[in-house]
């Protein structure tokens, strides 16, 4: 292939990135939140003791904790989860959390297995991978 040949692919490609780049920075984040206000404090808590390091969401996270997705199954009342993130075991420290500092945790993982309010229906997905209304 001759060299303006591969410049011309080069510049196409370059323009094609840039024109999407545009478009995907062009769409206004959406701040809508799924959480309520208690799921939401627990997230900042399960963010501030870096959960994530030893804990697992969706598969994603580390493994020396077990994979909280649904933490129902495992831990299933608000009093059970309590004494483990307040007394620890071999591999978890004790956190000593408040009661509504617990609760909150446990809601907002509880809410990682509630399903999405979103039906195929009456939305659409847009070309930069947002999902919104028709």
């Amino acid at each position: 292939m001759k060299a303006t040949h591969i410049h011309l692919i080069w510049g196409t490609l370059l323009i094609s990135w840039i024109v999407y780049l545009g478009v995907l920075l062009a769409e206004p984040v959406k701040s809508e939140s799924l959480l309520n206000q208690t799921e939401q404090q627990g997230k900042q808590l399960w963010q501030k003791h870096n959960c994530q390091s030893c804990h697992q969401l969706f598969g994603l996270g580390g493994y020396l904790g077990p994979d909280l997705t649904s933490i129902q199954n495992k831990i299933p009342n608000l009093d059970a989860f309590q004494i483990l993130v307040n007394t620890g075991n071999q591999t978890m420290p004790a956190y000593n959390l408040t009661p509504q500092e617990a609760d909150a945790l446990y809601q907002f993982l509880l809410a990682q297995n509630r399903p999405g309010p979103i039906t195929p229906l009456n939305h659409k997905a847009d070309l930069n991978g947002w999902i919104s209304k028709k």
